[in-house]
């Protein structure tokens, strides 16, 4: 589960697997969305950004999943 929140402004939640291009996870001033999709070995970094230009990063979590 990936849960996120930022102060009065829209969000978005981007994910990179093993340094590939991010690509858009999730939007909104908060949420949580589930991410069951992460495998065993790989590297997720997500990224959270204000707005929708995917220019101003505000926080960040990489993730690996354990055998």
């Amino acid at each position: 589960m990936i849960s996120w929140s930022i102060n009065g402004n829209l969000g978005q939640v981007w994910v990179s697997m093993n340094g590939a291009p991010d690509i858009l996870f999730a939007e909104g001033i908060s949420g949580s969305q589930v991410a069951n999709w992460i495998q065993t070995g790989a590297s997720y970094a997500f990224k959270l950004y204000a707005g929708t230009t995917h220019s101003q990063l505000v926080n960040s979590v990489t993730v690996t999943r354990s055998a």
